[in-house]
């Protein structure tokens, strides 16, 4: 059985429920497809696990098409009548799904809540033992038939056919907010299900007696802007609704469609945007504040009016109107995000690092929105490095040659000088919108945190993940953007925070380094939205990267689902060398030395060419390594001398004696770290820093010294059998 992230939801929710037999699976109240086919799954999934589930509901089903589903696949669904459940099961534990007693949409009928599955954000965890929501996923339906696929089993054609149905209702036709899990759990259950008595019967959900109700819905609106407000005077289906107010959003002057009954016995309210940067279910809860209750998804919300409350039809107008407005005022732009999380407000901001417009952004969001918590894409270090003028001026480059860290920075230096250079052409410093933000949060006296993964953990874990091939790919890279010469514009920088260009660029990297891609992209992504969720505050403001927007949301939805809990130590561990890498650190000095004594021994006399000949093929490359890289003389001896010594101690390398050496003898000034990221951009500059020098007399020497001993093995063999 596959172990992934899914399978340990499914195993822990199993641990939760053990010790019982008989439990309850329940829906949201009012239940549609999706909720009821999740239901159904679950209970199935569950008897193969040998319990012994009961799905229960509040409140009526109104839909056409969702009792013909019930109908056909002999859905095993009751309703619960009274304020509880049967007696028979008002001790059982309770599993809600596609609903949460937090969104007020559906309250546990028994007096034991053991879990909730769901896939709408928006709210405070439950109050349960377990909890799995996923606001990413477009369909609860989805999410079950995960826990399908990771248990290793397979629905039988009955559940596939529910569950397919409840993909396609919460996605509109996989139209609507559907996500890569929606898709991948279609395309499976497609071949197992019967998706064309699926689509029949998610489709015939009219009839000819629903066409007055269209009537009076034209008759009796109101157009503001471009919200679209409409009330019914008769008793119908919440599908109905649902159905008007997917229609009346084709129209193209509409971005928010709001469809009010107010007669018969709820007063269902359906609400619809089709603008990523209005949120449906913001304007629900809002609309419905003190009066009835909501929630939903940014795209799709729902709620009902309290019965027990007199309001005209102008007030409920007026509601919808003010929250409407309330929410294009606060309308984000397409590099920003507003999460609504567990109590929680979390706003995104994407920059791109050398943009003036970033900075502006940045701190104009901090200072409008005024929040409790301000989270910036930096770790501590390279905070110090950009707030502290002689930061680089300190830099101890013997140190940094003795504590192993020359690769590193000469990596780190490179990565950063493309940045560095546009930003000079655009009169703006790489990173300076984070500073920015740290300035705004200081002005306001708002605390702030540095939430992203220490540079060096970074590039030590994209190394270290790297194969061979990968690693050559990861070098030729890494030297090519150094010598580029390529410019962009502001507005080309501009662009680089729109999600085309973004994906782009993301789907170029993974293509051609997937480990790099992980690394860099996608760790950190996981690392910053744990960083911010666990820095607190009723409302943050975050600024990120415009790239981490997508992954960082998903993952900060799932925090909020799961109650928050992510493995930071998993993140920062440096990974252990293979044990291939580990063995050839011993075996190459252990096979020179074996085949040198061998020759010494050779037929009973002793031939001291084998030796000789090692020495100076080791030698004399890592000297001309150091020599190619402009080395003092005595650089270039060290590294001769130094070579032969340091392959036969696999701890050490020659570039620690050669680098040493040179930094010593041609000590780095002032001048050398203000130029460090002009200077790496040409060969003239990296010649005339005396601190790019001892890195580069580190790089090639060492180099030099590798290529020596792997020319030297089969040249001592040869020797050897003559």
């Amino acid at each position: 059985m596959e172990e992934s992230a899914g399978f340990f939801k499914l195993k822990e929710i199993l641990e939760t429920l053990s010790g019982d037999r008989a439990l309850v699976i329940q829906t949201h109240d009012f239940p549609d497809h999706d909720a009821v086919a999740t239901a159904f799954a679950l209970a199935e999934l569950f008897r193969h696990f040998e319990f012994k589930p009961s799905i229960l509901y509040r409140g009526e089903i109104r839909s056409h098409s969702l009792t013909t589903m019930i109908h056909e696949l002999a859905i095993p669904l009751a309703r619960v009548t009274e304020d509880m459940a049967p007696p028979e099961l008002i001790n059982c534990p309770c599993v809600i799904v596609d609903g949460n007693p937090a969104n007020a949409n559906a309250k546990e009928a028994t007096l034991r809540l053991a879990g909730v599955v769901d896939h709408h954000g928006n709210s405070s965890p439950p109050d349960c033992p377990f909890i799995d929501i996923r606001p990413d996923y477009g369909s609860c339906s989805a999410l079950v038939a995960d826990y399908w696929k990771e248990a290793g089993l397979v629905p039988g054609p009955g559940i596939a056919t529910a569950l397919l149905m409840g993909i396609e209702m919460d996605t509109d036709f996989l139209s609507r907010r559907v996500s890569r899990t929606d898709l991948d759990a279609f395309y499976r259950l497609f071949f197992t299900g019967d998706w064309q008595n699926a689509s029949r019967i998610v489709k015939t959900s009219l009839s000819r007696a629903d066409l007055p109700v269209l009537t009076m819905a034209v008759n009796n609106a109101k157009i503001e802007d471009s919200l679209f407000f409409t009330y019914l005077t008769v008793d119908c289906s919440q599908e109905l609704i649902s159905i008007l107010a997917d229609f009346f959003l084709r129209l193209r002057e509409i971005t928010v469609t709001v469809i009010v009954e107010i007669k018969g016995k709820d007063h269902h309210v359906s609400v619809r945007s089709r603008d990523q940067g209005i949120s449906a279910a913001k304007i629900v809860r809002e609309a419905l504040k003190d009066i009835g209750a909501g929630g939903g998804h940014d795209h799709m919300a729902g709620g009902v009016l309290d019965l027990s409350l007199r309001i005209s039809k102008g007030e409920i107008f007026q509601r919808f109107a003010k929250a409407f407005r309330n929410a294009q005022e606060c309308k984000l732009k397409d590099n920003q995000e507003r999460l609504e999380l567990g109590g929680r407000e979390i706003i995104l901001v994407g920059t791109a690092h050398v943009s003036r417009e970033s900075i502006d952004e940045a701190g104009k969001t901090i200072r409008e929105n005024k929040p409790d918590m301000v989270c910036v894409e930096l770790d501590q270090g390279r905070y110090t490095a950009m707030t502290q003028k002689d930061n680089w001026e300190s830099l101890n480059v013997v140190k940094v040659f003795r504590e192993g860290r020359g690769f590193f920075l000469l990596a780190n230096l490179v990565l950063s000088s493309f940045q560095r250079r546009l930003g000079m052409e655009l009169g703006v410093k790489p990173g300076e919108e984070m500073c920015a933000a740290v300035d705004a949060a200081m002005e306001l006296g708002v605390p702030y945190a540095f939430c992203d993964r220490e540079v060096q953990i970074t590039l030590r874990r994209a190394w270290g993940r790297c194969g061979f091939w990968s690693k050559s790919k990861l070098l030729a890279s890494l030297v090519s953007s150094a010598f580029t010469t390529e410019k962009l514009s502001a507005e080309e920088i501009e662009n680089l925070k729109n999600k085309n260009e973004l994906d782009g660029m993301m789907n170029e990297l993974a293509e051609y380094l997937p480990q790099v891609k992980e690394t860099l992209i996608d760790e950190r992504d996981r690392y910053l939205a744990a960083r911010i969720w666990s820095s607190g505050g009723r409302k943050s403001v975050a600024i990120l990267g415009a790239g981490h927007l997508a992954g960082v949301r998903s993952h900060l939805e799932r925090l909020a689902g799961s109650g928050g809990a992510e493995n930071l130590e998993a993140l920062e561990a440096i990974p252990a060398r293979s044990f291939l890498s580990k063995s050839l650190g011993v075996l190459v000095p252990l096979v020179i030395v074996a085949l040198i004594v061998a020759g010494f021994f050779r037929g009973g006399t002793i031939d001291r060419s084998g030796l000789l000949m090692w020495v100076l093929l080791n030698g004399s490359l890592a000297a001309l390594g150091a020599a190619i890289a402009l080395g003092h003389p005595l650089s270039v001896l060290v590294s001769f001398i130094g070579a032969p010594i340091a392959t036969i101690n696999p701890f050490i390398g020659v570039g620690l004696f050669s680098g040493i050496t040179e930094a010593s003898i041609r000590k780095p000034r002032v001048e050398d770290a203000e130029s460090l990221y002009t200077d790496i951009g040409s060969l003239k500059g990296i010649y005339r820093n005396r601190i790019l020098r001892a890195l580069l007399v580190f790089l090639l020497s060492s180099v030099g010294g590798a290529v020596g001993n792997f020319i030297a093995i089969p040249f001592l063999a040869r020797l050897l059998v003559k």
